[in-house]
Formats: structure tokens, C-alpha cells, sequence
């Protein structure tokens, strides 16, 4: 048998069996709670797919100057450029606590106290929300994060303020205010 369509016959079986696994186990993953303080992770698909793009651009990275001719040294100049974009990919570690919310990421942390907290955003359209305080510092929960519905409610419970929810429009997002006590109750 050909060993070229052998592989391409594996990757074809194995790819959507993986991505599919991927799927459902982010699907399953939920903020976890440590004593009084919620933390909330990046998805395993968010995960894998940011190393595995960071290892396989290392690997094209290595692998470009055996390759390619000498005198063409930007493309691994590129190759190593797309790493740290991976590298600055990885979602934030968000936390909750009676304090206040807190985010973390390997190159930067911020917190918010509660008493900082002036405005709350959710943009429907990426499904993201973010947490601004009073200083323009923001905090943002993505779908790149698992538990997006508790960190939600816990902030919107802690602070008591209204939910500016933004909508993709045709040629701008259009914003509407939601009291909280009226945000709470409503689900993605």
C-alpha cells in the first residue's frame, strides 16, 4: 500500500476524531471554585490549539534555514514572529473573590477592586464581556474561557451595575442598557 495515502487516510480519520473529543471536553469544562474564589481557565480547544500552533511555527522555525537558501533569513524571522503571536494568545487565568476580579497571564496581571468597578460590557457578537474599571483598566472573559456564564453572574451579582450589551451592526455595534436585576435572569 502507498505510504502517502495511507497517511492521508489516517489524518482524514484521526482530525475529526480528535477535534470532535476537543469539543466535548471543552463543552463539559465549567469554572471551578476554590472556597469563595471562582477561577476561570482557558478551554481545552483554546489550549491545544495555541501550542500546537506555537510548536508546529518552533518546528518551521528550526527547520527553515536547512531548507531554504541562506540569503532568505526572513522567513524565520516570520516563523519565530507568528510564535509570539501564539505565545500572546494564551487566555488570562480570571479570578472572583470578595475582594474583587482579578486577571493573569504570564506577561501581565490585573486587578480590579469592586469599589473600581464603573461599567460592565457583553458584545454579543464575540460573546465576550468585559469588567472596565474606573482607572480604563478592563478585564475581558471570552469564548476562549470555560465558566462564562458564572463569572458573568457573580460579577453582575457583586456589583450591582447596569449590563451595557453590544450588538453588531451594519456599519457600527449598537449598544442597549440592561438594569442588572433584568441581566441576572437572562442567559446566553
Amino acid at each position: 500500500m502507498n505510504t502517502q495515502l495511507f497517511v492521508s487516510s489516517l489524518t482524514v480519520v484521526l482530525v475529526p476524531l480528535v477535534l470532535g473529543w476537543l469539543m466535548r471536553r471543552s463543552a463539559r469544562q465549567s469554572a471551578d471554585q476554590v472556597g469563595s474564589t471562582l477561577v476561570i481557565r482557558g478551554s481545552t480547544v483554546a489550549m491545544v490549539g495555541i501550542w500546537a500552533s506555537i510548536v508546529t511555527f518552533s518546528v518551521a522555525a528550526m527547520a527553515t534555514p536547512f531548507l531554504v537558501k541562506s540569503d532568505e533569513w526572513w522567513l524565520e524571522l516570520l516563523f519565530l514572529g507568528f510564535v509570539a503571536l501564539g505565545a500572546f494568545g494564551l487566555p488570562a487565568v480570571l479570578t472572583v473573590d470578595e475582594r474583587g476580579v482579578n486577571s493573569a497571564v504570564w506577561y501581565r496581571k490585573v486587578s480590579l477592586l469592586w469599589a473600581e468597578v464603573v461599567r460592565l460590557e457583553y458584545n454579543a457578537g464575540n460573546r465576550t464581556f468585559v469588567v472596565v474599571g474606573s482607572s480604563g483598566r478592563k478585564l475581558s472573559c471570552t469564548g476562549f474561557h470555560t465558566g462564562a456564564a458564572p463569572f458573568r453572574t457573580e460579577v453582575l451579582r457583586r456589583t450591582g451595575l447596569p449590563l451595557t450589551v453590544l450588538t453588531p451592526g451594519v456599519v457600527r455595534m449598537n449598544s442597549t442598557e440592561v438594569p442588572n436585576h433584568v441581566a441576572l435572569k437572562q442567559r446566553d
